[in-house]
């Protein structure tokens, strides 16, 4: 007799727990960003072959147009191009006024804050995110986050 009450109880509970999970939200998959998609936004040249620069900066764009600017001592002058990057490469070209030129990099370091590249002949650039760039891009992250949260079914 105890063992049928006991066969019953566990039988029943295992019967709930199929049940409470069928009805539970599922839990949302975080997809990992791509390189092009870790790319996007403003970066600050800091570092060339070690040594450190100032005003030139590199934008990503979304659909993979890209613009590449060179401060005062250098023209202030702002070039755009296009640019596609897959894994640890990123490969560009940019209309410099009517003379296109382009390069493959390597990437060596990717994150959130650092981008550090190296070219065909082994020349070193570290980037740093624009800091403007960090507070949108959160402010983009929370407008996702929203948009993802699942719909609640009512009971």
């Amino acid at each position: 007799m105890r063992n049928r009450l006991l066969s019953f109880f566990v039988a029943a509970i295992a019967i709930i727990g199929v049940g409470l999970s069928a009805v539970a939200d599922p839990v949302p998959k975080i997809k990992a960003k791509t390189t092009q998609e870790k790319l996007v936004g403003k970066w600050n040249l800091v570092k060339q072959k070690g040594t450190e620069i100032n005003d030139i900066w590199v934008e990503f764009e979304k659909d993979g147009k890209m613009k590449l600017h060179f401060g005062q001592g250098m023209g202030n002058v702002t070039y755009k191009g296009k640019y596609k990057a897959d894994k640890d490469i990123i490969e560009y070209e940019i209309d410099m006024d009517g003379m296109v030129t382009g390069e493959k990099l390597k990437i060596l370091t990717l994150t959130d804050d650092k981008l550090k590249t190296e070219d065909e002949d082994k020349i070193e650039e570290e980037f740093e995110r624009a800091k403007d760039e960090k507070k949108d891009e959160k402010k983009d992250e929370k407008k996702d986050e929203k948009k993802k949260e699942p719909i609640k079914k009512p009971n």
